[in-house]
């Protein structure tokens, strides 16, 4: 799960809170900030659901907010090959 991310990287994480984190059997709901060293940001939610689908976004914002990249698999552009993972 994402926390063991968070302890593989914390060479490159200044700190991290953790917004929301609850399991019910095999499901979670996981949202985090996390901060970098160098002043970016990373906004996490991350949710599986009890049938097993999931749903997740991973947004990575510089210091103004500006977005540098972002993952995630909300169902639109399902025109691109990666489809729903985009």
């Amino acid at each position: 799960m994402f926390l063991d991310v968070l302890d593989e990287y914390e060479d490159i994480i200044a700190n991290y809170d953790i917004l929301q984190f609850r399991m019910v059997g095999a499901s979670y709901q996981f949202v985090a900030k996390v901060c970098l060293n160098n002043q970016t940001e990373l906004h996490v939610k991350d949710y599986l659901f009890l049938d097993g689908t999931r749903k997740y976004s991973y947004h990575w914002q510089d210091a103004q907010g500006n977005c540098i990249v972002r993952w995630d698999n909300a169902p639109h552009h399902q025109g691109v090959t990666n489809f729903p993972f985009h």
